[in-house]
């Protein structure tokens, strides 16, 4: 049996069951449904935002992780998912 998510802008999900246990292949799932973010755009997508809304959301989120960013940089940190790994030179 195999299992395919597609949705737009989204990558398939296919997880591949053999003769093995099926809650062990399901919890698998669910792990690469929350990985891929399936289930926050199907919830984000269950209301209509008006276009203003948007913006706003996008302009308080751009805000927030500015105000991160200098806290960050005063106390020397560095904000998670920005580093370069692996190019320590």
């Amino acid at each position: 049996m195999e299992v395919v998510v597609n949705m737009a802008r989204r990558a398939h999900i296919v997880v591949t069951v053999k003769e093995e246990n099926i809650e062990k292949k399901l919890r698998q799932f669910k792990k690469k449904l929350e990985r891929e973010g399936v289930l926050k755009d199907a919830k984000k997508l269950s209301f209509f935002e008006s276009p203003s809304l948007i913006r706003r959301r996008k302009r308080m989120r751009a805000i927030k992780m500015e105000s991160i960013r200098r806290t960050n940089m005063l106390v020397g940190c560095t904000i998670p998912g920005n580093s370069s790994r692996g190019n320590s030179h």
